[in-house]
């Protein structure tokens, strides 16, 4: 991902932190950060564990290639979603919103089937990895806001 897509995916997860620092504050968004990277380090372990039946991998936060960006984009994503669902008075506005929250939700997971398992043989292992790593850091997201927001 280089070029105009990199740079609008930093945009967006900056324009998505700051939405959330105006509803919950400074040391709020520290802890939710905080409740991301230590996710980040076991939601790989989780995958590999339950998808692959392995007990132990080396997919851990020292290797990856990059830390967190689509990760804090996704969760923080579901965070702001929520935050205008909670806002929402009017009954079909907030069903509309729903919606999006599954819609984005269904993205997650087809985001994963065409970019980051596009080459991995379709197999039961293939679909039990598409639920894992955005699409839980989604539902994440939303279940932060649930307990965070105001």
């Amino acid at each position: 991902m280089n070029g105009l897509p990199h740079i609008l995916f930093f945009i967006l997860t900056y324009i998505c932190l700051s939405l959330i620092e105006l509803n919950i504050g400074h040391i709020a968004v520290v802890f939710f950060l905080t409740i991301l990277l230590i996710s980040y380090t076991f939601i790989k372990e989780f995958d590999v564990t339950i998808c692959d039946n392995i007990l132990y991998s080396n997919n851990s936060l020292y290797n990856a290639r990059y830390c967190c960006g689509s990760f804090i984009l996704f969760a923080s994503l579901g965070f702001v979603l929520f935050i205008i669902q909670k806002h929402i008075n009017d009954l079909y506005s907030k069903f509309l919103i729903w919606i999006i929250i599954a819609g984005v939700w269904g993205g997650c997971v087809l985001y994963e089937n065409y970019y980051t398992y596009a080459l991995m043989e379709p197999s039961k292992n293939k679909t039990c990895h598409l639920f894992f790593h955005h699409a839980t850091n989604f539902l994440l997201g939303i279940f932060s806001a649930l307990v965070l927001a105001k």
